[in-house]
């Protein structure tokens, strides 16, 4: 082989592009009760199945809330939320950019016994600053929900911070949040500050798994919230396994 033909061959190997690594990262969170934006989807102890996959800047994933109990009505499927993702991250500078599409359905018998799986469509918008405190906002627009059918449809947007230190050797993340609600859960029209959170969470490899514990307050602002959820304060704490 010549000197030419070597440093071509070079070149080429140099110029091939790389192929795309795909990581898939299965996880599942024991939870109690399930708060999901300032709303109490269930009381009791739960358990939420899920899976991710990312490749690049972009994501895939499935989520499942599983209400052993059937807490979050009287007549509930036990997997009572099954939830399809896809999205695109990329950082700039110092900023974080996302979007998310996201089908959500709850499982549930109607009144003629029948399971239905009330989907619905939400697009989600979120940026955070790689800063101190790392504030971030997201705002997300359901875009497909009846509201005469008790359905999710309208826009909440939520502002929070976060703030990483150590006690001891035990890594702790607080955090603090507040949620605008706009005819998202209150009526059409309506728009108040739902609520507000505070949280501390860890996250601690053990063997070949992490286990992240999680601990909150949620303090519902709107009346609407605190009536419906028949309490103004929600303590509410969880721990996920991702394997």
């Amino acid at each position: 082989m010549t000197r030419l033909s070597v440093l071509t061959l070079a070149s080429l190997t140099l110029s091939a592009p790389a192929v795309a690594q795909v990581t898939v990262a299965p996880s599942v969170t024991f939870a109690s009760p399930y708060v999901f934006r300032g709303a109490v989807f269930s009381r009791g102890l739960v358990v939420q199945p899920a899976v991710e996959a990312r490749v690049g800047p972009a994501f895939v994933g499935v989520f499942g809330n599983i209400d052993p109990n059937g807490t979050a009505t009287g007549n509930t499927f036990v997997l009572n939320e099954a939830d399809l993702y896809a999205g695109v991250s990329h950082t700039v500078g110092v900023a974080t950019l996302g979007a998310t599409y996201t089908l959500y359905t709850f499982p549930a018998y109607d009144s003629d016994d029948e399971l239905a799986f009330s989907p619905t469509n939400e697009i989600a918008l979120s940026a955070r600053l790689n800063t101190p405190l790392s504030p971030g906002i997201t705002v997300a627009y359901d875009f497909d929900g009846d509201e005469d059918e008790g359905d999710l449809k309208g826009l909440y947007a939520e502002a929070s911070v976060s703030h990483p230190l150590s006690v001891g050797t035990l890594p702790l993340t607080l955090g603090a949040a507040v949620g605008l609600d706009a005819g998202y859960l209150l009526p059409e029209g309506d728009t108040e500050v739902a609520h507000v959170t505070v949280s501390a969470a860890s996250s601690i490899p053990f063997g070949g798994v992490t286990v992240s514990p999680k601990l909150g307050l949620q303090i519902s602002v709107a009346d609407a919230y605190r009536q419906a959820f028949a309490q103004p304060h929600v303590l509410m704490g969880g721990v996920t396994v991702g394997f």
